[in-house]
């Protein structure tokens, strides 16, 4: 064996332990925040099992040693008291009451920013909001049942009568919630959005 051959041999294997070291840091840094809550919420423990499984696939590339501390909420509110991933799991810990309607509706907003920050794919964005979705077209609304629960998708037409713009522009760039109707068809919230020019948003 070449000095050459067995140099890079070695970094082959230092590249390989430097990707499985950086996915448990993250695993970890993951269940540290939501699995003690997932005990008291199906809705956070069907995330907290997306969000592992997309991390396994993937190997989050955009994670380093600290995990999800320097990773960004971009698209966030001023009133957010979140900045970070990390800081932004902490706050969904807290999300348990699952039969609170503003509590369903602060987590469908928490899981929109993580499609934003951590770039999910539209499969594993549904398949954490699925269950929620459900929940919530069962529940009222001002005494109202829900009469239907409406995703917004990036791309879609920007309608400022049913939604908050949070930005200028025709198309949807970033939802942060979903459009709720009563029997009638008539708008009960008015989810917010970050709106641009661009038809298609990568």
């Amino acid at each position: 064996m070449t000095a050459a051959l067995f140099a890079s041999q070695l970094l082959l294997i230092a590249v390989c332990l430097w990707f499985w070291w950086r996915l448990r840091t993250t695993s970890h840094r993951l269940a540290e925040h939501l699995e003690p809550a997932a005990s008291q919420s199906d809705l956070v423990a069907n995330l907290n099992r997306q969000l592992q499984a997309y991390l396994d696939k993937t190997l989050f590339a955009r994670a380093d040693g600290n995990g999800f501390s320097r990773v960004p909420v971009t698209c966030r509110e001023s009133h957010d008291a979140y900045r970070t991933v990390e800081e932004l799991l902490a706050y969904i810990a807290t999300l348990t009451d699952q039969d609170q309607i503003s509590q369903q509706e602060k987590l469908i907003k928490a899981i929109y920013q993580l499609q934003d920050a951590l770039n999910l794919p539209d499969k594993t964005l549904q398949a954490c909001l699925h269950p929620i979705l459900e929940q919530l077209q069962q529940s009222t609304v001002l005494g109202r049942q829900v009469g239907s629960v409406e995703q917004v998708r990036r791309g879609d037409p920007a309608d400022a009568r049913s939604m908050w713009l949070l930005t200028r522009g025709t198309r949807v760039q970033q939802p942060l919630g979903v459009v709720v109707r009563d029997p009638e068809g008539k708008s009960s919230t008015k989810p917010r959005f970050y709106a641009s020019e661009t038809r298609s948003i990568p």
